[in-house]
Formats: structure tokens, C-alpha cells, sequence
């Protein structure tokens, strides 16, 4: 059975909301305070500021040296960590590594091929 991946921006808004209509019912302060804590860390995740949602530079950082430590085929290495992750339920490191392989795939389009003369 295949699970289907959410865009995560909106996944990450939806546990937000999710967590939020939960702290309305909330039978103390206490509780309440909390679950709202944790709907605003969803929130900040849906805009990449958690430190799992790492900026572009990073990811572009990261993608370099993942490159240089897997020159054969680093973007299908990099989607093998994703597909593990995805497999393992970990959505924020799927989504980690899905942009490290995009960046890499982006860097291969940007990095001029030599041709051959023969």
C-alpha cells in the first residue's frame, strides 16, 4: 500500500490548525498554553524557521558536500536517504532530503559539461 505524500508547508499548517481547535477544548491554562506552544512550532515549520527547515543556503551547503562525498550519483544517493526517511514516517527529514537532491539535480544543470573531441 503506497502512502501519498502531502506538500509539506500545508501538512505542517494543517497539524497547526489540528492542535489549535484541540488547545479551544483544552480543560486547563496549562493545557491550553502548551498546545498552543506546539501549534505555533508547527507553524514555524510550515515556513522552513525550525531548525529542520533549513534555509536554501544550507541546502545548497549541504547538497555540496553530499556531492563530494558521493560523486558517482549523489541526487539518487540523496533520494535513497529520502525514500528511507519517508519510509521510517519522518516527514521533515523526507522533505530535508528531497531539497538536497533538487539542489543537487540543480547544481548538475548548472555545472558546464565538457565535450569530448575525438
Amino acid at each position: 500500500m503506497r502512502r501519498e505524500i502531502p506538500g509539506q508547508a500545508g501538512y505542517y499548517r494543517e497539524q497547526a490548525s489540528r492542535v489549535r481547535k484541540r488547545a479551544e477544548l483544552a480543560l486547563t491554562q496549562e493545557q491550553r498554553e502548551s498546545l498552543l506552544e506546539l501549534a505555533q512550532r508547527w507553524d514555524r515549520l510550515a515556513v522552513g524557521t525550525e531548525p529542520a527547515g533549513l534555509s536554501e543556503k544550507n541546502i545548497r551547503r549541504e547538497a555540496a558536500m553530499f556531492a563530494r562525498r558521493f560523486p558517482q550519483n549523489p541526487a539518487s544517493e540523496a533520494a535513497y536517504c529520502a525514500s528511507r526517511a519517508y519510509e521510517a514516517g519522518d516527514l521533515v527529514n523526507f522533505e530535508v532530503w528531497t531539497r538536497i537532491a533538487q539542489a543537487i539535480l540543480e547544481m548538475d544543470r548548472k555545472t558546464p559539461r565538457r565535450h569530448r573531441l575525438h
